[in-house]
């Protein structure tokens, strides 16, 4: 992500306008950046994410459930697609103001070039997204105090861009909403988690898939005094590639993502004559899970506890910060109709049902006559009568689960793939859970986009090119710091040993070294000059996470102390 000052081809082209969705008008941003494209809307999603300005995908949401035990056992829903039938979501922190949709109807889009120039003091005129970055909600109204992050240059408390205080942001271009799903809901009240969030949606500046990708990470934070238990969260989305009602779905259980291709060579729609395109969505991250439940959560070898890279398992321990992420649990597809097994989802049950992947009717996924990539033998999923075993992932094909104590299906290569008769328009949801959602706690979910297109006589190998496209994304957001919003590429070498972090600085220029806890204290700092390895004593640090920051290179890296 290296950054150019002022460089022209960073400005992204961003226009602002509005639709209507049951009688409310949800404010929205066109934007556009190098070969990707997309829309974001003031209740946190997207629509129209594009590649070469042609649509692959039409719209990308969130959906969250869980369960809450009292005089009543409440199944709480929060579930969007369209903002049609059923709106979830709406623009704004949880306030008092009657008026507050209006208030927040908007979204905000910075780049990192014009971070970079209020840093350095070269506007006369502050852009307006950095102007009214919405650090804060009004406390008239009740809502937090706390909304989008920034650097307080001179540590006063108050957001003053005009004094060079600047947005965090993610990537190199980033947009973000603020938005909850409780201000507008009315009777439906009742159901919803009363929560309150932030929505990232960012992009990288490269050569390579960042051409073509698309990150996108929520922030969600419980307002009630109520616990949640067995939550899950999904990414939902829509994928037209080609034309819209000539997909298939597919899972690749190992990347960790769900993707959909024309159900032929030749169904690429009118824009593609000779190439065959695909979208794929792959889970980044999930909210923790809860401690010692006896499961490797996020596939890194480590059972209740979580790898430092180095090939060493840290035990979990949430006191300290120390905690297994989740990944994807369960996937599921269906299909633009009323009526079936996989009909488009009508009642809270449907939602759900899905979520845990289950067909509509609350089945499970059958592995039936598994045969083949295009094999019109192949099952749909739904007839237990001919079934070899259960999935918890929609048409798997060959991937299945790296480790059986994941708890989830196949744990083999099953080779099922969904049939080239059964194209429709199709709709895909990757699903990370189950965790329990305390009050106050603030839980994440990450996870990127990509698009591509294969050649019309490569179609036999499309699966194999959209697992090499996942990896290539996959590499790419490991660059990506899971903790703070701000990170840049480097040749900072970083290493340790139980009493020292060493990093090595290969610049010809000094650099302040900081090392942080999760609650942002300071609990070391150094100078790490410039060309030599700098030594950091840990011996008398607690056990749990860090973070390393050198905030001149916008440097950040997440590293755990056993």
């Amino acid at each position: 992500m290296k950054k150019t000052l002022l460089n022209l081809s960073l400005l992204p082209f961003l226009s602002i306008w509005s639709h209507s969705a049951i009688g409310q008008v949800i404010g929205v941003q066109n934007v556009n950046f190098q070969n990707t494209g997309y829309t974001v809307e003031a209740d946190g999603n997207v629509t129209l994410i594009k590649m070469d300005n042609i649509d692959f995908i039409y719209k990308q949401a969130i959906w969250v459930t869980g369960k809450s035990f009292g005089q009543d056992t409440i199944n709480h829903l929060s579930a969007q697609q369209y903002r049609q039938s059923r709106v979830d979501f709406y623009p704004g922190p949880i306030s008092s103001d009657s008026a507050s949709y209006d208030h927040w109807n908007r979204t905000w889009t910075v780049t990192a070039a014009q971070v970079d120039s209020v840093k350095q003091g070269l506007y006369t005129i502050i852009p307006e997204a950095i102007k009214s970055w919405p650090v804060s909600g009004r406390a008239q109204y009740g809502e937090s105090a706390d909304l989008a992050p920034y650097q307080d240059v001179d540590d006063n408390g108050s957001y003053e861009p005009e004094n060079g205080d600047y947005p965090l942001i993610k990537g190199d271009i980033c947009s973000i909403a603020i938005f909850n799903d409780y201000n507008q809901r009315g009777f439906y009240r009742y159901w919803s988690f009363q929560m309150e969030g932030i929505a990232w949606h960012y992009m990288l500046e490269g050569n390579g898939i960042e051409q073509r990708a698309f990150f996108t990470e929520f922030e969600l934070l419980n307002k009630s005094n109520t616990t949640y238990h067995e939550a899950w969260i999904s990414m939902f989305a829509d994928i037209d590639v080609g034309a819209a009602a000539a997909n298939l779905n597919g899972t690749d259980i190992a990347r960790h993502s769900v993707y959909a291709y024309p159900y032929a060579s030749y169904a690429g729609g009118q824009y593609y004559h000779d190439k065959t395109p695909y979208a794929a969505v792959s889970i980044l991250e999930g909210p923790a899970a809860d401690a010692f439940d006896g499961r490797d959560n996020n596939w890194d070898g480590c059972v209740d506890g979580v790898s430092d890279g180095l090939g060493n398992c840290i035990s979990e321990d949430p006191s300290n910060g120390i905690v297994e992420p989740t990944t994807m649990m369960s996937s599921m597809g269906y299909q633009n109709e009323s009526f079936g097994h996989n009909r488009t989802p009508l009642i809270d049950a449907h939602y759900i049902n899905y979520m845990h992947g289950l067909w509509s009717d609350g089945s499970n996924i059958m592995i039936e006559t598994p045969s083949g990539f295009h094999s019109t033998s192949n099952g749909d999923g739904h007839n237990p009568g001919v079934a070899m075993g259960i999935s918890h992932y929609v048409f798997p094909g060959n991937s299945f689960v790296p480790d059986p104590l994941f708890a989830s299906l196949p744990i083999h290569d099953v080779n099922f793939f969904e049939a080239p008769t059964d194209t429709h328009d199709k709709r895909q949801l990757a699903s990370a859970g189950k965790f329990t959602w305390e009050p106050n706690e603030k839980i994440t979910f990450r996870f990127a986009t990509l698009m591509g297109t294969v050649d019309t006589a490569d179609y036999a190998n499309i699966i194999d090119s959209i697992g090499s496209d996942i990896d290539k994304l996959l590499a790419v957001s490991r660059t990506l710091s899971q903790s703070e919003p701000v990170v840049e590429e480097s040749n900072f070498i970083l290493g340790q040993d139980k009493s020292h972090l060493y990093l090595t600085n290969p610049y010809s220029e000094d650099f302040s070294v900081e090392l942080r806890d999760l609650s942002g204290r300071l609990v070391a700092t150094d100078l790490a000059n410039a060309n030599s390895r700098m030594v950091i004593p840990i011996e008398g640090l607690p056990a749990g996470v860090y973070l390393l920051q050198i905030p001149d290179r916008s440097f950040v890296i997440k590293w755990v102390k056993p």
